[in-house]
């Protein structure tokens, strides 16, 4: 199984908002920040036949490292304005999340949170949840090899 991105483990920290009501773009203006990913209830998700049930609105901590503690220091400065928008959009659900794709048998991924971390997110009442991706060395070099053949 590929991670689609050669034979490298990955982390990213990504902020999710969902089940709002109106406009994406009203995030997007509110945190000043721009997303990576937004649907909106209703239509089509990009590359499936299903139909989005909920609006959605992601970004990701800007930061190419392989540091859980300097991608959440990025995504805590990055929602510095995320206070405002519960009275600017009413009522909403949002997470942060650590996504670690593992290729073979890496050892570095691991998940630690400061106090400070675990602080901030407190007080924004945002939970913080991880998702793990495992990765077979061997079988990435073999779909590799046949992506070269074709």
């Amino acid at each position: 199984m590929s991670n689609g991105f050669g034979e490298k483990s990955r982390l990213w920290v990504s902020f999710s908002i969902s089940h709002f009501k109106g406009d994406p773009d009203q995030i997007t203006k509110i945190l000043d920040q721009n997303p990576v990913r937004v649907l909106t209830k209703g239509q089509l998700i990009p590359k499936t036949t299903k139909v989005q049930r909920f609006n959605l609105w992601t970004m990701r901590a800007e930061s190419k490292k392989f540091d859980l503690e300097k991608q959440m220091d990025v995504m805590i400065k990055q929602l510095r304005h995320f206070k405002r928008l519960k009275s600017k959009i009413g009522k909403f659900e949002a997470r942060v999340t650590a996504v670690l794709e593992v290729v073979g048998n890496d050892t570095r991924p691991s998940i630690s949170l400061t106090p400070l971390h675990l602080r901030l997110l407190g007080e924004m009442d945002l939970p913080f949840s991880v998702d793990y991706y495992f990765f077979e060395l061997s079988v990435l070099r073999s779909q590799l090899s046949t992506a070269k053949k074709k």
